[in-house]
């Protein structure tokens, strides 16, 4: 799934620009930023209030220097730059809180996507595993004396390659009879079907995972197992 954001190459850098199209600040950025704008406030907001105890002395009668009532001067000039740096800062504050949702949203987002696509990854095995299965469980004498011949559709093997076949289905479908600890079994014949999956170049009853899921593929893709054949029942009854 695409994301909705995408990436503005301005002459600063890049922006990231929001679903409806208003460029959103780096996050980074903007806390930088906010922290700047906070300090100027801070060190305005003393200023005038040294500049107010100036006035104030003043109007009282108290006398003062030079410098002093040239600073009273400048009260008038602090108090528009402090209401235009709290006017900033309320700017980047509303900004910073935009980008914090969307992250979050994105996040939430990603979150989504990293499951739709570990759901489509156990899918994917999960529909392999039942070709593999119902491919194995149909190669029966019949089947695989078609095999030989390339009678019926069927591609010709070898009989070392039908040997693999018969050696893989018992390697990957261990039976419960006699064996004292099946877990074990069942964990060793999950991890052989999950390097056949993998296509794994590892070693395996004298070739490779790779070459047998190479093999598996040629048999199901010669078109044997998509014809109809008859039930042994019904020929019986014929």
């Amino acid at each position: 799934m695409p994301s909705k954001k995408s990436q503005v190459q301005t002459g600063g850098g890049q922006r990231t620009v929001s679903p409806t199209g208003t460029p959103v600040q780096s996050s980074d950025a903007v806390v930088s930023a906010v922290g700047v704008v906070e300090r100027k406030v801070r060190n305005l907001e003393k200023r005038k209030l040294r500049l107010n105890n100036l006035k104030q002395e003043l109007e009282s009668g108290k006398e003062l220097d030079k410098d002093q009532k040239d600073a009273i001067s400048k009260l008038g000039e602090v108090i528009i730059q402090l209401d235009m740096a709290k006017d900033l800062h309320k700017q980047l504050t509303q900004l910073q809180t935009e980008n914090q949702k969307s992250r979050r949203k994105q996040q939430r987002q990603e979150k989504v996507q990293q499951k739709e696509a570990e759901k489509d990854a156990e899918r994917r095995v999960a529909t392999y595993s039942i070709r593999v299965q119902t491919l194995l469980n149909s190669f029966d004498d019949s089947a695989k004396d078609s095999f030989r011949v390339g009678a019926n559709s069927a591609v010709v093997l070898t009989e070392e390659e039908l040997t693999l076949v018969d050696d893989l289905f018992e390697t990957i479908n261990p039976t419960r009879a006699g064996c004292e600890n099946y877990s074990a079994v069942l964990d060793r014949a999950t991890d052989h079907f999950l390097q056949l999956y993998d296509m794994s170049s590892k070693e395996v009853l004298g070739t490779t995972y790779k070459a047998l899921h190479e093999l598996l593929e040629k048999i199901d893709g010669c078109g044997y197992f998509d014809q109809a054949f008859p039930d042994e029942d019904e020929e019986e009854e014929e």
